[in-house]
């Protein structure tokens, strides 16, 4: 996307009657003063393109959902665009999904570039094993003030320079809302943010790209003057204030689902304790929790198991460790539910048939399940898994396990803005939510398996309970399955 570069208007009359704005838009972002990274740092980037060649940045938010400007889709049709993922390079490798369909902000004005943003849907959702993940979002309530932050994209290195084949990172820092809308004769709006460091500015991303602050998405690379000009910082579309547009166009979720688990306030245990948990793996890889609900079958979350072949998968059991011990024995078949929504996680539920039984002389164990008429309550549970010990860490090698409580469904269904479907439960505990265990892994209830680690917002988020697929309602596949 061409910035429109034009000189500043010396007649007083002009600039008076010009709108907000000092200058036209910067629409094109350049990462000057940055430096060149790796798509497995920022793995939520993206690069959009059109007819195949990139015009913007952009970041994955949901399984399907693509955050950038309005200004990168406006008079674009969906079928001419498409976003390259998982690759550190804007034209080679990673993976290309098409655009479904293009939810531009209504309140969009070309004019000022306020509410500069779209949400993008994806033809297909981004495979589980793709090293493109999603990015949380800021909270709508999210004060101002001096943050750093980071910006990223393929943008050029220098005013009027040429783009860079592999991604470019920099960092800049927060500039005081009055102080920038000075710079800019009153062109700040509230749906406008503004950062900014000497020798490099906001204008360093490309446009529609991801403005981070710590591990959430602040802002959306928008417009501004020249490139690193000492008095006018880069200006970014200010996501809080935009969550309200950007919430409804992820269907029935606040935030983008946390597809990975985070056993976090738990304790390491043995699978002496937890016989039935086993590490789901791809290609030898653990991916995902699931548990043994049967001689040959392993209930585990559909997400886990989406886009995923037979062939590429196995489970390791009677082990308390992920990646040693134990036995491993291949997938035969994966029965996932045609009910699935990748949108809005679902009847997130999959039941794979192993190519061998297990045998009794193992540790490994089923587990029983909840009946399907059980009824919802104040119920105490606890979730195992190999998820990372903090948000962001690295996953333990051994087992771990975390108690957690039941939340009251109508008040987790009020915290997700409605996202919380027949389908799921809600349990999470104060410093510890149901994100603390693997995805696919189970929840359970006494004896028996009530859950299976899903998604949620955060790690731990006193506001955001973890969420589970619920397996009650879920009997009746699960049984056609058994």
């Amino acid at each position: 996307m061409f910035r429109w570069v034009l000189l500043l208007t010396v007649v007083t009359v002009a600039s008076a009657a010009r709108p907000q704005l000092r200058t036209p838009p910067r629409l094109d972002g350049k990462i000057v003063g940055g430096k060149p990274v790796k798509i497995e740092e920022y793995p939520y980037q993206v690069s959009l393109q059109r007819y195949g060649s990139h015009v913007c940045g952009g970041s994955i938010i949901g399984p399907n959902k693509v955050l950038t400007a309005a200004h990168c889709t406006s008079g674009s049709s969906a079928s001419s665009l498409s976003i390259r993922h998982s690759s550190t390079f804007r034209g080679s490798e990673g993976v290309v999904i098409k655009v479904a369909s293009i939810a531009q902000n209504p309140a969009y004005n070309p004019s000022t570039i306020s509410d500069d943003v779209t949400v993008l849907t994806l033809a297909e959702p981004i495979k589980d094993s793709d090293i493109g993940k999603p990015i949380a979002m800021v909270e709508a309530n999210a004060a101002e003030g001096d943050r750093e932050a980071v910006c990223t994209g393929w943008g050029t290195l220098s005013s009027g320079g040429s783009s860079p084949r592999q991604l470019q990172a920099v960092d800049v820092k927060e500039v005081d809302r009055k102080e920038c809308n000075k710079s800019y004769g009153g062109g700040i709006t509230d749906t406008m943010i503004c950062f900014g460091s000497p020798g490099k500015d906001s204008c360093q991303g490309d446009s529609g790209g991801p403005l981070v602050v710590g591990e959430k998405q602040v802002g959306i690379v928008s417009w501004g003057y020249g490139c690193a000009h000492p008095e006018y910082p880069g200006v970014y579309a200010h996501v809080a204030p935009l969550r309200t547009f950007i919430d409804q166009n992820l269907p029935q979720l606040r935030t983008p689902p946390r597809l990975d688990g985070k056993i976090v306030g738990g304790k390491p245990v043995k699978i002496e304790e937890y016989p039935y948990q086993v590490s789901l793996q791809r290609y030898g890889s653990h991916v995902c929790g699931g548990s043994i609900i049967g001689p040959n079958k392993v209930l585990t979350a559909a997400h886990c198991t989406s886009g995923s072949s037979a062939s590429s998968l196995s489970i390791r059991h009677s082990s308390t460790f992920r990646g040693s011990e134990g036995v491993v024995i291949k997938v035969a078949s994966i029965a996932q539910n045609p009910a699935y929504n990748p949108s809005t996680i679902s009847d997130d539920v999959t039941v794979l048939t192993l190519a061998e039984q297990i045998k009794d002389s193992d540790i490994g164990k089923p587990i029983a399940m909840v009946e399907a008429n059980a009824t919802e309550g104040d119920r105490e549970a606890v979730c195992t898994g190999w998820g990372t010990l903090s948000s962001g860490g690295s996953s333990p090698r051994q087992l771990q396990a975390v108690d957690v409580k039941e939340v009251d469904r109508k008040e987790c269904n009020r915290s997700y803005g409605g996202g919380i479907t027949d389908t799921m439960i809600c349990f999470g505990s104060p410093g510890k939510d149901s994100c603390q265990g693997d995805s696919g892994g189970p929840l359970v209830v006494g004896e028996k398996q009530v859950g299976i680690v899903s998604w949620g917002y955060g790690c731990a988020h006193p506001e955001y309970p973890g969420v589970y697929a619920h397996v009650a309602p879920l009997r009746t596949f699960i049984d056609q399955n058994l």
